[in-house]
C-alpha cells in the first residue's frame, strides 16, 4: 500500500508542479512498460519462495536460489528490452532518448531485484522491520523522484532519483545474500523444480491478468473510442480491495507452511473475516457516492463510469476466497495452471456470448463469472485432493452477509 501510495503521490506532485503532459506521459509509459514485462514472473518466483520459507534456514537455501533466479531473469529481460528498443525505436519509443531508456533499465533492473527484500522479511517473521522498511521506502521514493526532478527538470532526473533508491534497496538484498548460510552443493533437481514451479505460478498469474486486456479490447473494438473512454474510467478494481486481498493471500501462504493445517485453516477464517468487515463498509460508501464522485473528479460526461465501477466491486465474490494460498502452500501449483486456463477460455466465450444480450455489461459479467469459477475450481481441487472443505477456511456467514450488502448497495445506488 505504501509503495502504491508513493507512486500515486509522485504522479500528483508532478501534475501540481506544472510538468507537461508529454513528460508525465513518458514517465508513466516507462513504468507501465517495466511493470507489464515483469509482474507475472516476479510474482511467480517470489510466491514460490514464500511457499518454501519454512525451509529457508536449512541446507536448501531458498533465498540464494531465488536471488540468483531473479538476477538471471532480470539480465535476460534487460537484454530483450534493449533489442526491442533498437529494433522498434522509431515506432514505440520515438519520444524516448537512449539516456532516458538507459536510466529506465537501471531502475527497472535494481527495483525488480529488490522486491525479494519484503518477502524475506515477511518469511523471516521480521514484521516490525518490514514495516520500518516499507515506511523508509515510501519516503525515499518521494525524495528520490522529487530531488531528481528539482535538479534536472525532466524525466531523466526522476528516473535517476528512483534508481538511486532502488540501488540502495538492491544493496540490502546483496547484504542479505552474503549473510545466508552457505550451501555445500547445488542440487540440480531442486533448482529445476524451483524454476518449474515458479514458472507454473508465473503463467497462472499472467493468464489471470489477461482479463482486463480482453475486456478493454472487446469494448474498444465493438463499441468505439467514446464508449471505451467512459468504460475505462470506471471499470477498474478499487485499489485498496486489490492490495489488501493480494497481501493477505501472500501472508496466508506463510501461515500454511509454518503452522499445522488445523491452526492454519482457523487463521484463514479469522483473517478473512477481519478483511471482509473492514472492506465491505468502505466499498458500500464508495458505491453510494460513485454517481457524485465521477462527475466531480472528471466531468458530467463520465457519470456512466460510476455504473461500471459499482459492477466491478462484485469482484468481492472472488476476492474474499483464498483457496489459491492453500494450493501454493501445499505445492499443488499445477492446479493453478488448470484453473487459469479454464478461466481465460471461459472469459472470452462468456464475454462474447453475454455481450450480445447486455452489451458492455455482458462483457463485465463474463469477467466476473469466469474469475469466480477460477476460485470455485481451486476449492474443488482442494476438496478432491486433500479433503479440505471451503467451510474449513472461509467464514461463510461473514462472506454471505458481506456480499449481500454489496449487492443491495449496488441496487440502491442504481435506483437513487
Amino acid at each position: 500500500m505504501l509503495r502504491f501510495a508513493a507512486f500515486i503521490l509522485i504522479s500528483i506532485l508532478l501534475a501540481k508542479a506544472g510538468v507537461s503532459t508529454g513528460m508525465i506521459g513518458t514517465y508513466e509509459y516507462l513504468l507501465m512498460l517495466g511493470g507489464s514485462a515483469s509482474f507475472f514472473w516476479l510474482g511467480g518466483f517470489l510466491t514460490f519462495y514464500i511457499s518454501k520459507s519454512e525451509e529457508n534456514n536449512s541446507s536448501t537455501n531458498w533465498y540464494k536460489k531465488t536471488f540468483i533466479i531473479l538476477l538471471l531473469s532480470n539480465l535476460l529481460l534487460v537484454g530483450l528490452m534493449l533489442v526491442l528498443y533498437f529494433l522498434f525505436r522509431n515506432r514505440f519509443f520515438e519520444n524516448i532518448t537512449t539516456t532516458t531508456f538507459s536510466l529506465f533499465l537501471i531502475y527497472h533492473f535494481t527495483n525488480n531485484q529488490s522486491y525479494i527484500n519484503e518477502h524475506y522479511l515477511l518469511s523471516s517473521n521480521k514484521h516490525r522491520m518490514l514495516l520500518h522498511y516499507s515506511i523508509l521506502n515510501f519516503l525515499l521514493l518521494l525524495l528520490g523522484a522529487g530531488f531528481g526532478f528539482y535538479f534536472y527538470k525532466n524525466v531523466n532526473g526522476i528516473l535517476l532519483g528512483l534508481s538511486v533508491v532502488s540501488v540502495l534497496k538492491m544493496m540490502y538484498s546483496v547484504f542479505i545474500y552474503f549473510h545466508q548460510k552457505q550451501n555445500s552443493s547445488i542440487d540440480k533437481s531442486i533448482l529445476f523444480n524451483f524454476i518449474q514451479q515458479g514458472l507454473i505460478i508465473s503463467i497462472s498469474i499472467l493468464l489471470g491478468s489477461l482479463g482486463d486486456y480482453i475486456d478493454e479490447f472487446l469494448v474498444n473494438f465493438f463499441y468505439g473510442n467514446e464508449t471505451y473512454a467512459i468504460y475505462k474510467m470506471g471499470a477498474r478494481e478499487f485499489p485498496l480491495l486489490q492490495l489488501l486481498t493480494n497481501s493477505l493471500a501472500t501472508i496466508l501462504i506463510v501461515v500454511i507452511v509454518k503452522e499445522s493445517m488445523a491452526e492454519a485453516l482457523q487463521t484463514f477464517k479469522i483473517k478473512t473475516s477481519k478483511l471482509i468487515k473492514t472492506l465491505v463498509p468502505i466499498l458500500c460508501i464508495l458505491i453510494l457516492g460513485s454517481k457524485y464522485l465521477f462527475p466531480l473528479f472528471y466531468n458530467q460526461h463520465f457519470s456512466e463510469s460510476a455504473i461500471y465501477f459499482n459492477l466491478y466491486t462484485l469482484l468481492v465474490f472472488s476476492r474474499f476466497l483464498f483457496p489459491q494460498s492453500i494450493i501454493i502452500g501445499l505445492g499443488m501449483n499445477k492446479y493453478l495452471m488448470i484453473a487459469s486456463v479454464v478461466e481465460c477460455t471461459l472469459h472470452i466465450v462468456l464475454s462474447l456470448l453475454l455481450m450480445r444480450f447486455w452489451g458492455v455489461y455482458g462483457i463485465i459479467a463474463g469477467f466476473l463469472i469466469s474469475y469466480l469459477i477460477d476460485k470455485l475450481l481451486l476449492m474443488y481441487f482442494l476438496y478432491q485432493q486433500k479433503g479440505i472443505s471451503p467451510f474449513d477456511y472461509t467464514p461463510i456467514k461473514d462472506y454471505l452477509i458481506g456480499n449481500l450488502m454489496i449487492v443491495i448497495t449496488i441496487w440502491i445506488a442504481s435506483v437513487l
